[in-house]
């Protein structure tokens, strides 16, 4: 997982929040408000790609009298949160908020689809002067 760019967190007295800038306020409508466990994993969540399973990792590494089970719940749902409100890139195969799908390629099918795209738009040029 990533977290889409143009987005910052801030203290606001005493409360940590997200803030979109730039273009990214289009998409991402409005601050969220996160905890202060889930500031810490933004610093490390903002750096890279990360996984629920290091995101766990981090946390049981930072606090003590927390159960595995406990933190990947909270982070689980932390996630959720973020995805709810378009901050997280979506994964190929995922629905977006835009109702596109995001689909992992290779280059070979990258390669067939711009073919594919120029035999088309060819196609409709002939069409296009058949009719003058």
């Amino acid at each position: 997982m990533r977290l889409k760019d143009k987005l910052i967190l801030r203290k606001v007295a005493d409360q940590h929040v997200i803030v979109p800038v730039g273009r990214r306020a289009l998409e991402v409508r409005r601050a969220v408000k996160i905890s202060p466990s889930a500031a810490y994993l933004w610093e490390f969540m903002e750096k890279d790609e990360f996984t629920v399973d290091s995101l766990t990792e981090l946390i049981m590494g930072r606090f003590t009298g927390v159960t595995e089970e406990k933190a990947r719940a909270d982070i689980e749902k932390f996630l959720e949160v973020l995805k709810r409100n378009n901050i997280l890139e979506p994964e190929p195969g995922e629905s977006t908020a835009s109702g596109f799908l995001s689909i992992k390629i290779d280059e070979e099918e990258r390669k067939m689809l711009e073919e594919l795209k120029k035999s088309q738009q060819g196609v409709n040029t002939d069409n296009d002067s058949a009719g003058k």
